[in-house]
This record gives C-alpha cells, sequence and structure tokens, in this order.
C-alpha cells in the first residue's frame, strides 16, 4: 500500500493538585493537547500510538496536606501499515521579530528564542567648525566616521537572563549591545569581550572612505588666506562600501565653502549619512568673529533579530 502520515505535535502544560484536612483524595487529569494526523493516498493509517497525555493517581489516606506535580507523558509514535513514509514536526511557539534603534536596560531575554542576529553601528563625529582669522585660516576638519558590529548570531546559550542595547546618538557616541558575559561596542572603534568571531570593522577618519561597511569620514572645509580668497579648496567626504551586505555605514558629509571665490561664500559642513557618517568641516573664514560650522555626524543604529 502506498501513502505517507504527517502529525504534529502540539507542546504541553503542567498541573498540580492540592489538598488539605482530614480524608481521602483520589485525583486523576485525563487527557490533554489535541493531535493532528492525515494520510494520504492509499494506505491504512494506525494513529493508536499518536498520544499526548497527563495522567495522574493521586491518594492520601488520614490527617495531612498533599501537594504533588503532574508529570508530563508525551509519546509521539506514529505508524503507517503498507509502504510509505512518515514524519512528525514538534511546532515551536516561538515568533521572530525584530528591534530596531531601541534603548533597553535588563530587558528580559525573549522565553523559547534559538538566539539573537546583533549589528551596530556607531555614530559618526561631528566635523569641526573652520575658524575665523585675519590671517591665513585651514578650514574645519571633517569628523571620523563610526564603527560597527556587522550583523553576527548569539546564541540562546550564551545569553544571560537580561539583556540591554543602547543606540549611539550623535557625535560619536557608541552603540552597544550585552547580554550574561558578553559586551559588543560600536564606537570610535568596535569591540567585543566575552565572545569571540564576531564581525567587527572601524570608522574611517576624516575625508577617508570605508571598504568594510563601517562610517566614512566627513570632508575638510576650505582654507583661505589673508586677501579673503580661498586658498585650498573644500574636500568631499568619503564614500563606504564593501561590508556584509546588510545595512551600509553612512558616507561622510562634504567639507564646507568651495574651491575659489571670496571668504564671504564661505560655508559649513554637510551632515554625514545615517548610519555613522563623520561630518564635514566648516570652511575657514576671514573674521574675527568665527568660520562656519561642521556637519554633524549621523546617528548610529541597533538591529536585534530574534529568531
Amino acid at each position: 500500500m502506498a501513502g505517507f502520515l504527517t502529525a504534529v505535535v502540539a507542546v504541553g502544560t503542567s498541573a498540580s493538585v492540592n489538598f488539605g484536612s482530614v480524608g481521602l483524595l483520589s485525583a486523576t487529569a485525563g487527557p490533554m493537547l489535541p493531535a493532528a494526523a492525515s494520510l494520504g493516498s492509499e494506505g491504512t493509517l494506525d494513529i493508536a500510538g499518536i498520544q499526548q497525555r497527563q495522567n495522574a493517581d493521586l491518594s492520601l489516606t488520614g490527617t495531612g496536606t498533599l501537594t504533588a506535580q503532574v508529570s508530563q507523558i508525551y509519546n509521539t509514535a506514529a505508524a503507517l501499515s503498507g509502504s510509505g513514509a512518515v514524519s512528525a514536526t514538534a511546532v515551536n511557539p516561538f515568533t521572530p521579530f525584530t528591534d530596531i534603534d531601541v534603548n533597553y536596560t535588563n530587558q528580559p531575554t525573549p522565553a523559547g528564542t534559538s538566539g539573537v542576529y546583533v549589528t551596530l553601528y556607531g555614530a559618526g563625529a561631528n566635523g569641526n567648525s573652520g575658524p575665523g582669522s585675519n590671517t591665513n585660516a585651514s578650514g574645519g576638519s571633517g569628523g571620523r566616521g563610526g564603527s560597527k558590529v556587522g550583523r553576527s548570531f548569539i546564541d540562546v546559550s550564551l545569553l544571560g537572563p537580561t539583556y540591554s542595547v543602547t543606540k549611539g546618538a550623535s557625535n560619536g557616541a557608541a552603540s552597544t549591545f550585552s547580554s550574561g558575559g558578553i559586551s559588543l561596542s560600536a564606537g570610535a572603534t568596535a569591540t567585543q569581550s566575552g565572545i569571540t568571531g564576531m564581525t567587527l570593522a572601524n570608522g574611517s577618519s576624516a575625508s577617508g572612505s570605508n571598504t568594510s561597511g563601517a562610517g566614512s569620514g566627513g570632508g575638510h572645509g576650505a582654507n583661505v588666506n589673508s586677501n579673503g580668497n580661498w586658498s585650498g579648496g573644500k574636500t568631499l567626504g568619503g564614500n563606504t562600501s564593501g561590508g556584509d551586505g546588510n545595512t551600509m555605514g553612512g558616507d561622510g558629509g562634504d567639507g564646507g565653502g568651495s574651491s575659489s571665490g571670496s571668504a564671504n561664500h564661505s560655508g559649513p559642513g554637510t551632515a554625514g549619512a545615517v548610519p555613522g557618517g563623520g561630518g564635514g568641516g566648516g570652511a575657514a573664514t576671514i573674521s574675527s568673529v568665527g568660520g562656519s560650522n561642521g556637519g554633524a555626524g549621523g546617528a548610529g543604529r541597533t538591529k536585534l533579530e530574534w529568531v
């Protein structure tokens, strides 16, 4: 005979029975939890072996208190008469979910999880403002790009009962994750403690491009001379490439100013891209008041994928 059997095994619970005072207690917990079985094509299906029950016979004679925990009995044997294939699947009640850019302290580790994929990007540093001067002056330097912990899996056996996560919000602040004895950080540099094998990459310095998927550096602001003319043009922010194909670090912001013209047309650096791009530096200005502002670094990012 030909056919196949599939059976889904549900997950059970426990029960307790309490008795106090004088007398006799006899209790039986009846069959619990459903089971589904099906046979496709021809064949003989025997489901007598598919059992999920919780039975307990408890008794007390005399004076006292009885407390008993009912044990669980799972018999998942399935039989098929004739030729064919039989399979059984245990259903995992955990539903995977993802948290992005959250800040938790001692959050309970999700019950039923098998582990978590962690991705961290630190915030890019702000670009420096250009100076004001009555003589030659250089524009502000760009900010450093944020580092990253690339998408890396941590098994539940390595996690503690709680975890903490922080997003680096601005100006070089680190994004972090910790649980049990594990600590991960993406700040000025990427670090790991209590675990090995994480994907780590540092951000680039001013004007530098990053080929590892971390944040790139911001560009340098334009320079001026004592005649009020540009003596050196701005530089562009670096570009990010490479990495693990998950989230890419941000490009650096461009430096302020231009390559020619009057100091009165100087300008601020542009902001670094999210996540973790360094801010561009501001252009210098012939002035006793001050030059142009540097651009803000791109905010960091956190991503936790619970599976």
